[in-house]
């Protein structure tokens, strides 16, 4: 049976089951990370290990070298569980108090007293869960997958949910996001560390004390909490003596004139797991949010991931019937072309969607109610603003 591309792309997107049905599944998530144009234009071969998408041999000896490496890693392993090893100094990092952190360090090791571990122990009667008595308690399912912390985590400023399918085991999901994407936000890693931790108390509450704990109460005191101690811990930021060097003009957001609108882009890409995430958001001459989006996207390299949040912000100006519109992103290869890059400084905000699409621990509705680490970033911008105005 003759097929083409055509026959695999429904309603512009790539149809990942019937592609599996045809090549490997290695092969078929390879093609989903292809973008798709938008546009009826020529096909071209690129090679994907370069930023012109031209082959050279350096380019190739560095993705065969990088290849081997990978095959001789995963040879050395062998079948053996292991933790990453990039996990053990974000968690000692993360800005919580040390009772915390060795929590997270036992949790990773499957070392707490859980139901499950001591049922194959010997040492109780039963493995499953002693809050919801559905399913056997695992650490994911402790943190995750039981309905009460679901519920926690749902009303939590990160607004998470958490699919089976893709949350295998919790130190995975705790590699990715505290070092999955280079310079996150330390807000967010100690409030998710901070909520792993008030989850495991409401669970001591619950077997020992048989005392039910409400999700909202333990996820308002898991973020009073880590508020109190970043509060005492970091310096707090202020317009007029901002942490980050803004010695020129260039290097603080600036508004559009008056009757524009201003869309800021970034993306983020972690090449660790090919996971891609892209930050949109449009701004008015006053500083005030219109829209933005925060979506996690299939993409292979940075560049990729640069150029589909700019296509994202035209497609976003067009639905919401914006004209005048000024596109800023600071992918200096990407704009070199077109006109100047803005300096990395001015786009924090996009850059913090980015990488929140990434973890996949973006709010819902933080358009209006944006978390706090979100919310300081929007006030830095507007110093600059109220600053400008004199």
């Amino acid at each position: 049976m003759e097929m083409r591309v055509e026959d695999f792309i429904v309603n512009g997107v790539w149809d990942f089951q019937k592609l599996k049905m045809w090549v490997s599944r290695e092969e078929a998530i390879q093609i989903r990370r292809i973008p798709i144009s938008i546009s009826r234009c020529s096909d071209k071969l690129t090679w994907a290990f370069s930023r012109n998408g031209e082959y050279t041999v350096k380019s190739g000896y560095i993705e065969m070298k990088r290849s081997f490496d990978a095959r001789m890693s995963t040879a050395k392993a062998g079948l053996s569980l292991q933790v990453p090893s990039s996990l053990w100094p974000s968690i000692w990092k993360i800005k919580a108090l040390p009772k915390v952190k060795h929590f997270l360090w036992r949790l990773c090791t499957n070392s707490l007293p859980l139901k499950e571990n001591l049922f194959k122990r010997r040492c109780n009667l039963s493995s499953l869960c002693p809050i919801c008595e559905l399913e056997p308690e695992t650490p994911e399912h402790l943190l995750f997958f039981c309905s009460w912390a679901r519920a926690v985590w749902l009303s939590s400023s990160l607004s998470c949910r958490f699919d089976r399918s893709r949350l295998k085991r919790v130190d995975l999901w705790l590699a990715e996001v505290f070092g999955g994407v280079v310079g996150g936000d330390e807000s967010v890693f100690a409030l998710v560390a901070s909520i792993c931790w008030f989850i495991w108390k409401g669970r001591y509450f619950f077997v020992f004390e048989k005392k039910t704990s409400d999700p909202v109460l333990t996820k308002d005191l898991a973020e009073k909490a880590c508020d109190e101690f970043l509060s005492v811990r970091v310096k707090p930021k202020s317009c007029s003596a901002p942490p980050l060097a803004r010695d020129s003009a260039t290097s603080v957001w600036a508004p559009p004139v008056s009757g524009f609108f201003k869309a800021n882009v970034d993306g983020a890409f972690n090449p660790k797991d090919l996971r891609a995430g892209l930050g949109v958001i449009f701004r008015d001459f006053e500083g005030v949010v219109l829209d933005g989006c925060s979506i996690p996207v299939f993409a292979s390299s940075c560049l990729m991931v640069e150029a589909l949040a700019v296509r994202q912000a035209v497609r976003m100006a067009r639905d919401l019937e914006l004209d005048n519109v000024v596109i800023e992103s600071d992918c200096a290869d990407l704009v070199n072309s077109i006109g100047s890059d803005v300096n990395r400084q001015c786009n924090l905000v996009a850059d913090w969607l980015a990488k929140a699409a990434v973890r996949r621990m973006c709010p819902l509705g933080w358009v209006f109610s944006p978390p706090s680490s979100l919310a300081s970033l929007l006030a830095l911008d507007a110093c600059g603003i109220r600053s400008g105005i004199g």
